[in-house]
C-alpha cells in the first residue's frame, strides 16, 4: 500500500517464489503483506506458516531499495529484492501397513504384530530407533491393517 492509501495486489508467487511488482514510484513508502491463508490459492498452504509481518520499503530517486523501519528511518537493503520468508510447518504423516500372506496376497493376516523404527544414518552407520508400542493388525473392511500416526518427517522401517 502506498502512503496515499493506494493499493495493489498480485498473483501468487511463481514456481521460484517470486512476485514482480511493476510501475512503482520512487520515494513512495509501500507496505507488503502476505494474504491470510484462507485467501490464498496455492497448493502448499498446509506446509508453510502464515507470515503476519508487514514489510515497508521505498525506492529512492537513485534506484536504491530502502527498508523503512518501525521508527520511520530508512536503511538500505543489502540485496536487490524484498524477501518475505515463510517457515516450513512440522507436518506429521502416517503409514498404513496392509498385512497379507506371502503366498496369497488376497489373504489378509489379522493379528500380526508390527513395529515401526525411525531410521537415522550417522557417520555412515544406520541406527534404528523403535517408535511407540508394537501394534497388531485388525480388520478394516476386507483388509488387515495397522496405522502409525503422527510421524515426524524422516525415514522409517517396518518390521514384524
Amino acid at each position: 500500500m502506498g502512503e496515499n492509501g493506494s493499493t495493489f495486489t498480485t498473483n501468487n508467487t511463481d514456481n521460484n517464489g517470486n512476485v514482480i511488482l511493476q510501475n512503482l514510484k520512487t520515494e513512495v513508502v509501500y507496505t507488503v503483506t502476505e494474504l491470510p491463508i484462507a485467501q490464498q490459492t496455492y497448493n502448499n498452504k498446509d506446509l508453510y506458516s502464515f507470515n503476519t509481518n508487514e514489510y515497508k520499503f521505498k525506492i529512492t530517486h537513485d534506484g536504491k531499495l530502502m527498508h523503512i523501519k518501525a521508527d520511520g528511518t530508512a536503511v538500505r537493503f543489502k540485496q536487490y529484492a524484498l524477501n518475505i520468508p515463510n517457515k516450513l510447518k512440522k507436518v506429521k504423516g502416517k503409514i498404513v501397513v496392509k498385512k497379507v500372506d506371502k503366498d496369497n496376497n488376497a489373504k489378509s493376516l489379522v493379528g500380526a504384530k508390527i513395529d515401526i523404527y525411525k531410521v537415522d544414518i550417522v557417520d555412515g552407520n544406520t541406527n534404528l530407533t523403535k517408535i511407540g508400542d508394537t501394534k497388531t493388525t485388525a480388520m478394516v473392511g476386507s483388509d488387515a491393517i495397522v496405522t502409525f500416526d503422527s510421524l515426524e518427517p524422516g525415514n522409517y522401517q517396518i518390521k514384524r
